[in-house]
């Protein structure tokens, strides 16, 4: 239900006692011999007339503070899942046990929502470090606050820019309601950097700038990695993250609430001294996801609901710091031979020297890479949804040192990959011109690149048909490049023919070895003065054998 037309009421009602208020007092401190009998009764009537008065002001302003403020939040914890996420983020679903952002999802709601509403902000960016809890702070935080507002916001399905960022946002847009006010929620922006194109990204960002100025009803909130904070103050939209709202590590008392408040719910128990070992070996930037990923473990060894966390589980594990480890060390354990560093591999991406996720489609991996994805699906590591892979948090290959590892020994070629994607992908965006596609040193970079890297760290069928398209078209270019050269060498046969022979010969070597252009090398040098110094070596000149000595007249 819409509670501005109450309150709108109550405002008109507190003006009306006011005005009644004010009445009553002058009556009642009018000390004149000369009032009329009826306004004496009314005199009489004054003072409890002012008592009424304050009340009903108190009571509405109560009352407009209670329209005003969100319903208490109700803790029901469904009891189907885990009370903590572990690597993946929080949701809606799990509001009853998100605990800890209190002051932050007060900081978003009052951006969106300000006493004053022209001061609203309508782009909210949240940022903050890898590993921090954005998301889980607007997916569990600030949607089912807002969802007590039901009457004044439609909020949307939160969604990630993905591979078709602009084809997503128009979607989300057209499924939202014209006649209240509705909230985007846009979930690591980063990927607009680190998957889309450039094409691809200024159009996204100039659909979302475009749509907020046309529809004065819609909010947005986008959250994004600060470190890639400067990659858009340095575009041309630099005014949608100029303000943003940070997100920083918990304090130790948060962590307590983090840890304790979700076992409350739950009916888990922790023995004497374990919370407070877990808080101190929270260190360091991924210390939420691991602290969640080592909690849910705990949950499950322990038995779930009712059962208690000793030390010794907890020391078994390997704490905070080595539960994902452990976990991701056994995996590649039963796996035996399998390719487990390479299949990871594929799930990294490199881009400004920081490394972040990936997604693949599960369609692109080999049997055996599916098998190591399944595997590490079922211990939590990967998630899979609707036939796409990704990595349940960055987390993993920061963490886990082999990963770690192989990601710093193949940094060169993840960033590669990473530019041969966004090529590939304003090459689609564009309709596939042909002035998108590679040449000269760039395409001799990227054929070398598949020819030597792409088994190890794994191309998408768009990169290899674009760099296929590349290298045809520019073939293309070059075998017409080496037919037109030829056409002149034999236009000049007669006035120029030293000049001829070095142009034939560059046809050949530096365009394509044409029939033309090697028919033409042969004529120019039968035609030439000169003794012809070739190297027997070169394919073209093969075909035929030709005379070396000196022409004479």
């Amino acid at each position: 239900m819409d509670r501005r037309p109450i309150k709108l009421v109550f405002d008109v009602l507190l003006m009306l006692v006011g005005a009644l208020l004010g009445i009553a007092t002058n009556y009642a401190t009018d000390q004149s011999d000369h009032v009329p009998l009826a306004l004496r009764l009314l005199q009489d009537w004054s003072v409890p007339l002012i008592g009424v008065a304050l009340v009903l002001l108190v009571g509405g302003q109560i009352a407009l503070h209670l329209l005003d403020r969100p319903a208490p939040a109700r803790r029901v914890w469904n009891n189907t899942h885990p009370p903590y996420p572990g690597l993946e983020a929080f949701t809606e679903d799990d509001a009853a046990v998100f605990f800890g952002r209190d002051r932050e999802i007060a900081e978003l709601i009052g951006r969106l929502h300000p006493v004053v509403p022209g001061r609203a902000q309508r782009f909210v960016t949240v940022v903050g470090p890898s590993g921090s809890g954005k998301s889980s702070l607007v997916r569990a935080g600030l949607l089912p606050a807002l969802a007590r507002r039901r009457g004044r916001w439609e909020v949307a399905v939160p969604f990630s820019p993905g591979e078709d960022p602009v084809g997503t946002l128009q979607r989300r847009l057209a499924q939202l309601p014209e006649e209240r006010p509705a909230l985007l929620v846009i979930d690591q922006l980063e990927e607009l950097l680190t998957l889309a194109g450039r094409e691809e990204r200024d159009a996204f960002l100039t659909a979302v700038r475009d749509a907020l100025r046309r529809d004065a009803r819609l909010w947005m909130v986008a959250t994004l990695r600060s470190d890639f904070l400067t990659g858009f103050l340095e575009s041309g939209f630099a005014e949608l993250v100029r303000d943003p709202a940070v997100v920083g590590a918990l304090a130790r008392d948060a962590l307590h609430e983090v840890i304790e408040k979700p076992a409350e719910q739950a009916g888990l128990t922790f023995a004497p001294g374990v919370v407070a070992r877990m808080v101190d070996e929270c260190g360091g930037g991924d210390a939420l996801p691991l602290l969640a990923y080592t909690l849910q473990e705990l949950y499950l060894r322990v038995g779930g609901s009712g059962g208690t966390v000793t030390e010794e589980a907890y020391r078994a594990l390997g704490g905070v710091a080595g539960a994902l480890s452990e976990r991701a060390d056994q995996i590649t354990g039963e796996l035996a031979d399998a390719p487990v560093i390479p299949t990871l591999l594929r799930f990294v991406t490199i881009d400004r020297n920081e490394a972040t996720r990936r997604r693949v489609h599960r369609g692109d991996l080999t049997p055996r890479e599916q098998e190591v994805a399944d595997a590490f699906v079922a211990g939590r590591l990967l998630t899979g949804d609707r036939g796409v892979l990704d990595v349940a948090h960055e987390a993993l290959f920061r963490q886990w040192a082999p990963l770690r590892q192989a990601v710093v020994a193949r940094a060169e070629d993840l960033r590669r990959r990473t530019e041969l994607e966004r090529w590939a992908q304003d090459w689609d965006h564009a309709e596939r011109q042909d002035a998108y596609l590679l040449t000269e040193e760039r395409l001799s970079a990227a054929r070398r690149w598949l020819e030597q890297s792409s088994r190890t760290v794994g191309a998408t069928p768009l990169v290899e048909e674009f760099v296929d398209r590349s290298l045809r078209t520019d073939r293309a270019t070059m075998e017409r490049a080496a037919d037109a050269v030829a056409v002149r060498v034999l236009e000049r046969l007669d006035t120029e023919p030293e000049t001829a022979v070095l142009a034939a010969l560059a046809a050949v070597e530096e365009c394509a070895a044409t029939p033309g252009a090697v028919q033409a090398l042969h004529t120019a040098l039968g035609a030439s003065r000169l003794q012809a110094v070739l190297r027997p070596e070169h394919p073209g000149l093969r075909q035929r054998p030709f005379d070396r000595r000196v022409a004479r007249r």
